[in-house]
């Protein structure tokens, strides 16, 4: 029969290029005999832009970011996911699981969705007044699989949500004339500024504060610090009326 033709493509390698070919392919088969040992990176979870996870309204959960770090050697890849701590998945938030790879060589950083925040409300304790405001912990797992060609570090991430609500403590002097005009000075924490990246410090006034006793709002509210508030108080009868503080802040 017939022999069919063959052809041979040839490609000039510069040094560059081989010496790129000959790190990969002992990373992936030689691993610690290289010179030096290959390394796949150090894997690392953060929050893009941003230091922790607060929990403020009406502003976005952040982004996710996956780092290679002190290595680029062979193909890697991470799924990622979270595990539930006291912070829990469909309750305080939503878990989104899903992986990303990186070619040898490569050591630029994946940004990623792991989680999207519920409602603040969850993270309100149940102690009298709100006072326990604890902030609720989960996990960023970083799963490796068999997905890597040279020995690697991918260390799990204990997420803190950091709980921007407002709590009090005490509201004095606990009875006042019904005329009302007497200066009660609430007590609590969590009264001032706050944004995307958590509480300003040193604290700042809000954009606004508004105080009520019972049903009724303060005739005034004054911000005094992060921790004390001054309410005229308004004119009314009643017995054992609860405290209630809101907190406006101007988020991205």
């Amino acid at each position: 029969g017939d022999i069919g033709e063959m052809v041979v493509y040839k490609q000039v390698l510069t040094n560059a290029q081989r010496l790129t070919v000959s790190r990969a392919l002992c990373s992936r088969w030689r691993a610690q005999r290289c010179d030096p040992p290959g390394f796949a990176g150090n894997f690392v979870f953060s929050w893009q832009g941003v230091s922790g996870l607060s929990l403020v309204e009406n502003a976005a959960t952040p982004k996710g970011r996956i780092q290679r770090l002190s290595g680029s050697d062979g193909y890697a890849k991470i799924r990622f996911r979270t595990e539930n701590g006291t912070a829990l998945d469909g309750v305080h938030f939503t878990s989104l699981a899903g992986s990303v790879d990186w070619k040898h060589g490569d050591s630029s950083e994946r940004v990623v969705d792991v989680m999207t925040l519920l409602g603040g409300t969850a993270f309100v304790g149940d102690a009298p007044g709100r006072i326990d405001l604890v902030g609720r912990r989960f996990t960023v797992v970083l799963d490796t699989g068999r997905s890597f060609e040279a020995p690697y570090i991918a260390a799990d991430s204990d997420i803190l949500i950091v709980n921007d609500v407002p709590g009090i403590g005490a509201a004095l002097p606990r009875s006042t004339p019904t005329a009302g005009g007497s200066i009660v000075t609430i007590q609590g924490f969590h009264f001032g500024k706050s944004d995307a990246t958590g509480f300003v410090l040193p604290a700042v006034a809000p954009l606004k504060v508004e105080a009520s006793i019972g049903d009724t709002k303060c005739e005034s509210t004054t911000w005094l610090s992060a921790s004390s508030l001054a309410c005229e108080a308004p004119r009314g009868k009643g017995a054992n009326l609860p405290v209630s503080v809101k907190v406006q802040v101007a988020c991205p």
